[in-house]
This record gives C-alpha cells, structure tokens and sequence, in this order.
C-alpha cells in the first residue's frame, strides 16, 4: 500500500495574525522612548542652562557693584568743586567786572591753577547769557573763552536749580566729559555759572574681559562709556523724534551719534535681566555678526544712567548642549540595554557590564571637563603673567602695547614707557644665591605694582629688566614716576644671611611719538 505523506500543521494562520500585533508594540515602543529620551535632554539641557545663566548672575551682579563705584567716583570727587571756585573772591570780581582784563586775567590764571591741583579736565566761567569769560585753558588753542554754552543743559539747569550736571562730547576739544556746574549768587543776585569739566575717557579703558561686556546709557539709551568701540554712541533703541531734536539741540553728541544697536529679544527673565542677540560692527560701520548675551541692568542712585553687562551665553549654552548630548547619548543605550535584555535574559550579566561602563564613562567625561577648565584656567594665567613675580610677561606687554598705541593714535594722548633695570644684579646671585636674587626680583615687582596706577601696565621684560606701559602721560610725568619707583625700591631693605641688601633700579623714560611706526622703536629709544 502507498504511504500518505505527513501532515503538516497548518501554523501560517497564527502567525499571520501576531506579526502585526508584534510590530505595533514594537513601534509603540520605540516612539514612548524616544518620547522618554526627548524629555530626558530637554530637562538636561534646562538644567545645565539655568545653572548657567546663574552663574552669569552673580558675576554681572558683582561687576556692577564694582564698576558702579568706579563710575560714580570721579563725579563725586569732583561734584564739590564748582561751588568752590564760586567762593573765591575773585571769580565773583570777574563776573561783577567783564570788561575789565586785569580781573579776567586773574580769574583765568586762578582757574588753571585749581585745574591742575584738582586734576580736571577744564574749569571756565559762564556769564548770564551763557557766553564763556574766563577759562583754566584760556592760554591754549583750544580755549572755551568766548564760547557760548548757553544750550546746554547744565547752564540752564544752574539757571533754574542753582547746580546742574550733563555728559556730552566736547565741542571744542572734541573729547567727552561730565559737566558740573553750579551758580554764583551775591547778595541774592546771580552773577553767572562755574563749570567744572571731568575726564570720563579713562573709565573706558580695562572694563571688558573674557567673560562679559560693559555698557554705560543715559537718560536717551545712548551708549557712552563701552568695552565696545563699536557699541559706543548708539542707542539701545530707536530715538523718538522729541528725543532726536533735545539731542540736536543740546548737541550732546554731536558727530559721533551712530545708528542704533540691533537687538533681539530671546527670554525675558525679569524687568533687568533677560537674553538678547546684538550685532556687532566693524571699523567701516558694517555689521559684522551677532552674538548672544545675558544682560543685567542698573540704573545709578540719583542718575538716569544705566549700568549694563553682557555676557556671551556660547559657553553656557555649549555646556548645556554637550549634557544633553550625554544624556541622550546614555538614554540610547540604557533603552538598547533593556530592549536586549528582553529579548534575550542570558545576557543579562553584559547588560549590567554596559550600565557600568556608562556610568564610568559618565564619570571620566565630567573629570575630563573639570580638568580641561582648570588647565584652560591654567594655561590664560601662565600666558600672561611672569611665574616668579607674578607681574604680567613680556608677550602681554607687547599685546597690551598695540592697544595702548592705537588707542594714544586715535584720541592724541601722550603714552610713554619706563624701561628698569636692577643695577648689578648678577653680583646679587653670584654673592647670596640664585634664591636671594629671586627673592629681590619678587620684592622688586612687588613694590613697583604697589606705586603704580590700575590703568598702567607692568611687566617682567627678562631677566632684572622690567617695563610699564603709562597711558595718558607724557615723558616728564613718566620721569617723575620713574623716579618714585627708583626711591621706593631703594629704601626697600633685602635680609640675605648675615646682612641687609638694598638695592638700587635704573631707568629710562620715552614717550611714543606719532612717526614711530610701533612701541618697539620707543622702546629702543
């Protein structure tokens, strides 16, 4: 008989219908963990960002307290000394008598000899129309007497108030100031303003750094004082025609008014404080980028001006990125680690491997990035700074000297350098030691950047040799200077075993000369 062949079960049926049913759990969940992964860098990158933006806070909370002191300290130094002057019996005989030259020459010698004891930038008497009669630079080229005022602000306000105040560009000097003036009263009976003009140009200097920009705006929004040559004299926003004709006419800023800053706004945190994108310009007026900051705001006690600090948000939102990025990177393979674990249990003990290996390598990330910040933290000091004196070196000296040149080019201010050096030095090592000659170097640099202003730039040139970079003075103030430094040093006592050394320095003063094509020829001169 012919066998049958063997039946087969008929299975397809079955399977036909749980394929489907698998591939939609399947996609459901691959769609809840990516959901899940989403969420996970999304809170990730919140909490890195906020974390940020924190620490921006307190830093633009700590920069505005000190450079709202350093702002407010030249207008209250001098806010004292228009009244003064006003009490001198001879400015008051001057207003009484114009026409008389005896008396006006008395008042203008008067006025430069408390100019230069003050250290402002100009004193000069105004008459009830405004017109300029007596000046402390009524010898020079540039001299406000016989100039008429009568529209600024702080003449009218000493009109009507009896004191005024006001920061424009000068129209003679062409070089801005805070105006501070006050009226001259006799037996009830005004006679005229005294002005005292204050030197802000120097407050521009030093005020940026890696971290953040600065800004100072006045009651307009016009930037005046910036880190940012390209963000001075523009608006924070656009001028309203009333504001455009109180600017003409006031001639605040007179030829230097620019365009407004173009900013947009990201995220508003509170009324001062907030994220915004703003462009940047070049030399030619051309906008060049944006770039996106957290800014912080003050207004000044008693002031309508605003102190601002921007700092970029690449760095925070650089980190923010890169944890998230981990984060999605460790949610991916913990959900792979799972999906395989399901499928196959055998491997369990390898899941546990990879959870391990992620969490260490989660670890050695978080190390890396602590190391790479205190090795960049590292790496910016030992390229600026000497190691032994901690005095800045020789390279940012030479940086810092481009700066100061263009900056002495660009508004015609005298820049000169100190070149020291300690006099025989190497019969210092050769009798006490490599140590004790340390030790004199330390002592030296020390008690030179102690005598010398914020603004000056000091540094190690090599070996005994040191250098400063003095701005805004010219070769016989830098020789006084040079001469303080030598007499300090010299009354410094060095103990080396068994006796006390004192030391004397020798140095040479040059001032850049407009021809010199850089630093370096008034360096050799």
């Amino acid at each position: 008989m012919r066998r049958l062949p063997p039946v087969i079960p008929a299975r397809y049926g079955k399977h036909s219908l749980s394929l489907p049913l698998d591939r939609i759990a399947a996609i459901f969940l691959a769609v809840l963990l990516m959901a899940a992964t989403a969420t996970l860098a999304y809170l990730s990158y919140s909490w890195s960002r906020d974390r940020g933006i924190a620490r921006l806070q307190q830093t633009a909370e700590n920069r505005i307290n000190l450079f709202s002191m350093r702002l407010s300290a030249p207008t209250d130094k001098y806010s004292y000394l228009p009244k003064l002057v006003s009490s001198h019996p001879i400015v008051a005989e001057a207003f009484l008598h114009p026409a008389d030259q005896r008396r006006i020459g008395a008042a203008n010698r008067l006025l430069a000899r408390l100019n230069d004891e003050a250290g402002s930038a100009v004193i000069y008497m105004m008459d009830m129309n405004g017109m300029t009669i007596a000046a402390s630079n009524w010898e020079g080229l540039d001299s406000f007497v016989g100039v008429n005022y009568g529209y600024r602000p702080y003449f009218t306000d000493a009109l009507h108030a009896g004191r005024g105040r006001f920061y424009a560009m000068g129209l003679t000097t062409g070089l801005p100031g805070y105006y501070i003036s006050h009226l001259l009263r006799k037996d009830g009976i005004p006679l005229g303003v005294v002005v005292a003009k204050v030197d802000m140009h120097r407050l521009n200097h030093g005020w940026g750094t890696v971290q953040s920009e600065m800004m100072v705006t006045d009651e307009n929004g016009v930037t005046f004082l910036s880190s940012r040559q390209d963000w001075m004299y523009r608006p924070m926003r656009p001028l309203s025609p009333e504001r455009k004709e109180q600017l003409r006419r006031t001639r605040q800023y007179e030829a230097v008014l620019k365009e407004p800053l173009e900013i947009a706004r990201r995220k508003i945190l509170n009324s001062s404080e907030g994220i915004f994108s703003i462009a940047s310009f070049g030399e030619d007026g051309n906008k060049t980028g944006e770039t996106s900051y957290f800014v912080q705001k003050r207004r000044l006690p008693d002031s309508e001006w605003e102190i601002i600090v921007l700092s970029p948000m690449a760095q925070i939102d650089m980190e923010a990125q890169g944890l998230a990025l981990i984060t999605v990177i460790g949610a991916a393979l913990l959900c792979l680690s799972a999906l395989y674990a399901s499928q196959a249990r055998s491997r369990r003990k390898e899941r546990r491997q990879a959870q391990q290996a992620l969490r260490e390598a989660h670890r050695v990330l978080e190390q890396q990035h602590r190391e790479l910040q205190a090795m960049s933290r590292e790496l910016e000091i030992k390229a600026t700074t000497d190691g032994l004196t901690g005095c800045y070196n020789r390279r940012y000296f030479v940086e810092a000297a481009v700066r100061l040149v263009q900056a002495a080019r660009r508004h015609r201010m005298p820049l000169s350098i100190i070149m020291m050096d300690i006099d025989h030095f190497k019969r210092i090592n050769d009798q006490h030691g490599h140590q004790a000659g340390d030790r004199v170097l330390e002592t030296v640099a020390a008690v030179c950047r102690e005598a010398l202003r914020e603004e000056d730039v000091f540094a190690r040139h090599g070996g005994e040799e040191f250098i400063v970079a003095l701005p805004h003075t010219d070769a016989p103030a830098a020789a006084l200077v040079a001469e303080r430094l030598r007499q300090r040093v010299m009354a410094q006592e060095f103990p080396v075993p068994g006796k006390i050394l004192h030391v004397t320095l020798s140095a040479g003063v040059s001032e850049y000369r407009p021809e010199e094509i850089d630093i370096e020829d008034t360096i050799r001169r």
